[in-house]
């Protein structure tokens, strides 16, 4: 017990921590990801409106009911925790009209981001950060933050929830 405890404590999901507990699952290769994810290059459960639904679709299916249940409209400025692969922001941005935020503290994830971001010419509607979610500044009229919560850790909940409501406006989603 007093191992585990020390080494949960040496784990801890600090703003330098939390870089260094994600990398060795997030910052394996890209192309490893690419074997196995569709297009879209979701790492989150897909929703699937029937049986004959492929993965991709299912993917999209469920960035659109992410973006109506923000009530999405062309000019938001949407804030995404969690770029992942791009996916979601690309899909806000390009079928939404959403300014996005993103962010993500992985290497692997923003350089594959940053050049689907550049190929898709999404660039001016796209701004990619390196930051963790503590350190975000500003305000947004909607956030999002799909199935990242599990890397906050249960100790930091409420900071990451303090965090989040302070970067949206009154009356945000």
């Amino acid at each position: 017990r007093p191992a585990q405890i020390a080494w949960n404590w040496l784990r801890r999901n600090t703003p330098s921590g939390s870089r260094k507990n994600i990398a060795p699952h997030y910052d394996l290769s890209n192309d490893f990801y690419r074997l196995w994810l569709d297009e879209t290059m979701a790492y989150s459960a897909a929703i699937f409106p029937s049986e004959q639904t492929t993965l991709a679709d299912a993917s999209r299916h469920k960035f659109d009911l992410i973006c109506q249940k923000l009530d999405l409209q062309p000019g938001d400025r949407l804030l995404e925790i969690g770029t992942g692969w791009g996916g979601f922001a690309v899909h806000a941005a390009e079928n939404y009209g959403a300014r996005v935020t993103t962010t993500t503290i992985s290497q692997q994830q923003r350089h594959y981001s940053q050049r689907l971001f550049e190929t898709r010419k999404l660039c001016d509607r796209i701004t990619l950060l390196d930051k963790d979610y503590r350190s975000l500044q500003g305000r947004y009229d909607k956030l999002a933050s799909i199935e990242m919560i599990e890397a906050v850790g249960h100790e930091y909940l409420p900071t990451y929830f303090r965090k989040c409501s302070s970067l949206l406006r009154p009356g945000g989603r």
